[in-house]
């Protein structure tokens, strides 16, 4: 069932209901001022982006030429497309070991995010204006994925008692590659999920 942030993310009639997961993630939310002269040419000059979230925004989507590179080697010779996938799980492994010696972005702290291949639902610092376009660079977690990526606020609300506001925010034109980045860490958080709960149910 959808709770009434995933009602706001899919509430036009052409939008399908779309698979969400709830996961740990560094997120920071900047706003877009549209039509006003001097503003950032690119999200990235909304952020103080280091070097490290750039890198890590690199290596993702890298891995997603290197996997369709693969298929494409797959369809032609089998063993050289397992050899390559191998290679490639190697270097992705490797980074992986590099990247859990580094610190996540000097130390800002994570929260819990609702995330699907439509938006994003989060409790936030700032309010924004219903409809307004923010910036929002995320790091999602355990994986430190780094995106950014340009939405549309669809509901903003005060949380009681709480110096924060629950937002419902909707991607807006991601580029390509964004999307199918999210799409591969939403299907693969399902799977560790699954796993998890398996493994506490045994």
């Amino acid at each position: 069932m959808l709770n009434e942030s995933d009602k706001n993310l899919a509430s036009k009639p052409d939008r399908r209901e779309f698979f969400r997961v709830s996961c740990d993630a560094i997120i920071e939310i900047k706003p877009i001022t549209e039509h006003t002269p001097g503003q950032p040419a690119s999200l990235k000059d909304l952020f103080a982006l280091s070097q490290l979230f750039n890198l890590r925004a690199e290596m993702a989507t890298l891995d997603l030429e290197a996997n369709h590179l693969i298929r494409q080697a797959s369809e032609n010779d089998k063993n050289i497309g397992q050899f390559l996938q191998v290679i490639n799980q190697k270097v992705d492994l490797l980074a992986h070991i590099l990247l859990e010696n580094q610190q996540i972005d000097g130390k800002e702290a994570a929260t819990r995010i609702n995330i699907s291949e439509g938006g994003i639902s989060t409790s936030y610092p700032s309010g924004f204006e219903k409809g307004a376009m923010v910036g929002v660079r995320v790091n999602l977690l355990p994986d430190r994925l780094g995106l950014l990526v340009p939405c549309r606020v669809r509901a903003c609300q005060r949380i009681n008692s709480e110096s924060l506001y629950q937002l419902s925010l909707e991607f807006e034109k991601p580029e390509q590659p964004v999307r199918q980045i999210i799409a591969r860490f939403l299907a693969k958080e399902q799977r560790r999920q699954l796993a998890k709960r398996q493994f506490q149910a045994d």
